[in-house]
């Protein structure tokens, strides 16, 4: 690694030491080598402190209180000597062109103050259940500043670190949406790169944080929502809070399925009922419950 660090890589972790060696391990595969790896442990008990001291002895090691993945993220940021900062959850793993990509592009574009890539999901192993590429119709929502839904995956991201001193770090009250905050906040003031190819795998388990406790899922939200939603012009407020909303809902309605079909058919209906004007798959949805082909 070099002596004038150019990124940081920010892994915050709690109670992930089963995934967290192969996270670490993603990063140290790289093909570009000027980076330093900053582990957040939010208060771990699982023998994640066992593993980063007998393990990762040249990897930083910072342990905290728990406080919250926007805590643990803020703490990384603050102690990071690097002028961008790419985040990297403790389940996820970076394919090994990531860094050297994501830095090629921001140099062509002094002006970005992020760039973010497409991603894989995947559950056992390292094959790809689902790629999650965006269209040019999601880059052109994107770039107009119509922020409806979380555009990018927080482990695909990269920031200039300048930009995050600029607009605030991450909202530590939040412990669900805190990323797609601070992704408003950015994608209002600073245009961004997009990589259209997956880069980063994104890991689905059971203990997702994403996955876990709906109500406090959709409070924080919803929170987040009615943050962003007084810009001054009431009209254009208005319509994107109700997109917002329905992307909500619609996302909380593919959640549930297989798991609650009452609560994956209320959902959808909120949907619906918050911006009926796009995704006609939802109508083909009730259209199925119905019988009709």
């Amino acid at each position: 690694m070099g002596t004038d660090i150019q990124v940081s890589v920010v892994i915050p972790t709690y109670n992930r030491a089963g995934f967290l060696r192969e996270a670490i391990e993603s990063v140290l595969a790289q093909t570009y080598t000027n980076f330093e790896i900053i582990v957040v442990d939010d208060g771990s008990t699982d023998g994640t402190q066992e593993l980063m001291t007998s393990l990762y002895r040249n990897v930083r090691y910072l342990r905290q209180e728990n406080r919250g993945p926007a805590a643990a993220r803020n703490n990384g940021i603050n102690n990071a000597a690097g002028e961008f900062i790419a985040f990297l959850d403790s389940d996820d793993i970076w394919l090994p062109e990531m860094l050297s990509k994501q830095i090629a592009r921001l140099s062509l574009n002094p002006a970005a103050g992020l760039v973010a890539t497409g991603y894989g999901l995947f559950e056992t192993g390292r094959v790809m259940t689902e790629m999650v590429v965006l269209d040019e119709d999601d880059l052109a929502d994107a770039r107009r500043g119509n922020h409806y839904k979380n555009f990018f995956a927080t482990s695909s991201l990269m920031v200039r670190k300048l930009c995050l001193t600029t607009v605030g770090l991450l909202n530590e009250n939040l412990h669900y949406a805190e990323d797609w905050d601070l992704l408003i906040r950015l994608m209002e003031r600073y245009s961004f790169e997009y990589l259209p190819e997956v880069l980063m795998l994104y890991r689905s388990h059971p203990t997702n944080l994403s996955t876990t406790s709906l109500q406090e899922n959709m409070k924080q939200w919803q929170k987040v929502i009615d943050m962003h939603s007084s810009n001054g012009n009431y009209f254009n407020d208005s319509i994107l809070r109700r997109k917002r909303l329905s992307w909500l809902y619609l996302n909380q309605a593919c959640a549930q399925r297989g798991n609650d079909p009452h609560l994956e058919e209320t959902f959808m209906l909120e949907s619906i009922r918050a911006w009926p004007l796009w995704f006609p798959g939802r109508y083909s949805f009730f259209l199925k419950r119905l019988g009709c082909r």
